[in-house]
């Protein structure tokens, strides 16, 4: 994907969401569709590796917080090299899975939890031992490291909010004139804003971010490092065939 293809998927659906009624029949913008997109080195969902040469610039400020939110769990050093944004809507589900990876375990997986409330259930190293479930809410921090990297876990369904209280309040306030110093909050306009809002009143964007090499650590010559991956849920194209999603309650293991 081209740098100007994310600009076009948000143009392209900006101006068709300003003039949504609330007809469920109108058909769906880019931005609806969209579930997931990868940052930094870019996962490759059918070999399963990165590679040198599928490679974005990782935005500096994600890398910043997850560098700061790693020291502060413990991990000093910790260099966000790879990312994966999860785009839920309210009937989206990401199928019972593990990441395996024979590179080094020793750096934390981080999730940023954005939006309308996830379950998250965290089970054990096997498939039938019984999860955990919890609540993954917006602003929510989770940090899987040590025995925790290889654990099954899945996210069976996105919790609808209650009528009346459809978005978190930090995330429907307007941008405040005094923080408009910061570049990112530069890069909003109010007009941008209530589009995001609109958005996130029905979905959950999740956030993933992992270093892929050790410190000192290089490719292998071939060029990738075997690794499986936090997938997306099931879209309608370009969905990883190893993974299940169901419409009904509940959740379905890999195939």
């Amino acid at each position: 994907m081209s740098s100007e293809e994310p600009e076009n998927i948000w143009k392209k659906s900006i101006d068709v969401i300003r003039r949504k009624g609330c007809g469920k029949g109108e058909p769906k913008t880019l931005l609806e569709k969209l579930r997931w997109v990868t940052l930094g080195y870019h996962y490759d969902w059918n070999s399963k590796t990165y590679s040198p040469d599928h490679f974005t610039p990782f935005p500096e400020e994600l890398h910043s917080l997850s560098h700061k939110v790693a020291a502060a769990c413990g991990f000093p050093g910790f260099n966000a090299e790879a990312g994966i944004l999860n785009y839920y809507r309210s009937d989206s589900s990401l199928g019972i899975h593990i990441d395996e990876s024979k590179l080094d375990h020793t750096r934390p997986l981080l999730s940023f939890s954005f939006g309308q409330t996830a379950v998250f259930l965290l089970c054990g190293t096997k498939r039938e031992d019984r999860p955990t479930a919890m609540f993954m809410n917006s602003g929510d921090i989770m940090v899987m490291s040590g025995p925790s990297r290889l654990l099954y876990h899945a996210v069976p369904c996105i919790i609808s909010a209650p009528a009346g209280n459809m978005l978190p309040p930090c995330l429907g306030q307007r941008l405040e004139t005094e923080a408009q110093d910061d570049d990112i909050i530069q890069s909003v306009s109010e007009e941008d804003w209530d589009v995001c809002s609109w958005y996130m009143q029905t979905s959950r964007v999740n956030v993933t971010v992992r270093q892929v090499l050790a410190s000192g650590q290089t490719f292998p010559s071939s060029q990738a490092s075997h690794l499986s991956t936090d997938s997306c849920e099931k879209s309608e194209k370009g969905t990883p065939k190893n993974k299940k999603r169901k419409s009904k309650p509940g959740y379905e293991l890999d195939t």
